[in-house]
């Protein structure tokens, strides 16, 4: 399950086992969700049966990023499955231009996220099923948490509490095609494993290593999203390693001392995908019992400083030097502002906008600092953030949904913050390339 080269100080492994760590957070809220996921195997295969017959077979995912990425990883390759959590226009408009008489929306907004967004979102895709002549309550499943306002006409299954295996994530995956059946066993298994209070328990061994360094590099995507939100769900965002996601190739300066979890990596991680994702779930919650809280700044307030560069309209606070008039000196200045790391921020279709995404190994070489990479918010306190966004193609009306998520985003932030519009996607995209080139 857990091939490692490097080892945690056995100190540290011998506190947890006497704090008895492993077991408490097998008592936690998100691993009850294991437990709960039995009876669900069997209501959402009768669901998916009823779509089938009716010809729904593709799934419509609107949700938070890290049940997404959940979401998608359970439900496996070649999965009928578009995840769509963020209200960025153009992903929702090339999302409404598909085949939607075979489309079936699942709406799945864990308890505590932010609404808005898919709120807007959701509406936006009912509107389009209305203007194809289809009947949008019939196409709809919602995953209601306590308290959600549900159409007496749409398909509910109860969400309970957030988690990996919480009803957000098997719904769409299960009806996605995903083995339910097999995920939720596989998962219950590799439980049995990570709530011994043993020191060879492996969530206890990768837990330990997080703690120990101050970031890790990855060649996935949805582990970084389920380390962010165990911590959010502790009350210590940020506290854990700076999750770095490198697709290919090496990872680039100012990684050192980081924790290398890929093929090849200080550590390597095999089984049942459900296992690796509680793995991942149960060592992200070891890590922050043996984390502190991140001190940051107070969020610094709205741009005080817009000028448009060519492609791009450059907008920052007060911390940009006076005369700044170019995106590359606006990004040597943010390289130069002290965060404890750069921070991409893409508020961008992952699909169509996806070249973006070489920004971050460009960024790292250029500036020598470690350099994330996320599609739409993080919080990380202390990182120094770029903002990448870019103009809607007048397919859907989502401009103030998109310009609440990147404002709110924004004001997440307690180091400064930097923000790139992209006028022409295509354009800016190639401006703003330029500009990390020219660091």
């Amino acid at each position: 399950m857990v091939t490692t080269a490097v080892h945690p100080a056995a100190d540290v492994l011998g506190r947890l086992v006497d704090g008895a760590v492993a077991s408490a957070v097998g008592d936690g809220p998100r691993a009850a969700c294991v437990r709960a996921a039995r009876p669900l195997v069997g209501e959402v295969t009768a669901l998916r049966d009823t779509l089938h017959a009716a010809g729904l077979a593709k799934v419509l995912l609107v949700t938070t990023p890290a049940t997404g990425a959940v979401a998608e990883v359970l439900a496996g390759d070649g999965a009928r499955l578009l995840v769509l959590d963020s209200p960025d226009p153009v992903r929702v408009a090339d999302a409404l231009d598909g085949d939607l008489e075979a489309t079936v929306l699942v709406v799945a907004v864990p308890p505590g996220a932010d609404r808005s967004g898919p709120d807007a979102v959701v509406a936006a895709v009912r509107a389009g099923f209305a203007a194809e002549g289809f009947d949008a309550d019939a196409q709809t499943v919602v995953v209601a948490g306590p308290g959600d306002a549900v159409a007496d006409s749409a398909r509910v299954v109860a969400g309970g509490a957030d988690g990996a295996f919480s009803a957000y994530a098997l719904v769409p995956a299960g009806l996605a095609g995903a083995d339910v059946e097999g995920v939720v066993a596989d998962a219950v298994a590799a439980r049995e494993r990570y709530v011994v209070d043993d020191p060879g328990n492996p969530a206890l061994v990768l837990g330990a290593l997080l703690a120990e360094h101050p970031s890790v590099v990855l060649d996935v995507r949805w582990p970084a999203a389920l380390i962010d939100a165990v911590l959010v769900d502790v009350g210590l965002p940020g506290a854990g390693p700076v999750p770095v996601v490198v697709d290919d190739g090496p990872a680039g300066p100012g990684l050192a001392d980081a924790l290398t979890v890929r093929p090849g990596g200080a550590v390597e991680l095999d089984g049942p995908v459900a296992a690796r994702v509680l793995l991942w779930e149960h060592a992200a919650a070891v890590a922050a019992h043996l984390r502190s809280p991140v001190d940051g700044a107070a969020p610094e307030g709205p741009p005080s400083a817009v000028f448009v560069d060519g492609d791009v309209t450059v907008s920052a606070g007060p911390w940009l030097p006076e005369g700044t008039t170019t995106a590359v000196d606006a990004l040597r200045a943010l390289a130069a502002a002290g965060g404890t790391h750069l921070a991409l921020h893409a508020h961008l279709d992952r699909e169509s906008d996806a070249s973006v995404a070489v920004l971050r190994g460009e960024l790292a070489r250029r500036t020598g600092a470690t350099v994330t990479f996320d599609w739409g918010a993080a919080q990380r306190p202390g990182a120094a953030v770029c903002l990448l966004t870019g103009a809607g193609d007048g397919r859907a009306d989502l401009g103030a949904a998109q310009e609440a998520a990147v404002a709110a985003d924004a004001a997440a932030q307690t180091g400064p913050v930097l923000r790139l519009h992209m006028h022409d996607r295509l354009a800016g995209l190639v401006a703003v390339v330029r500009a990390v080139q020219d660091l």
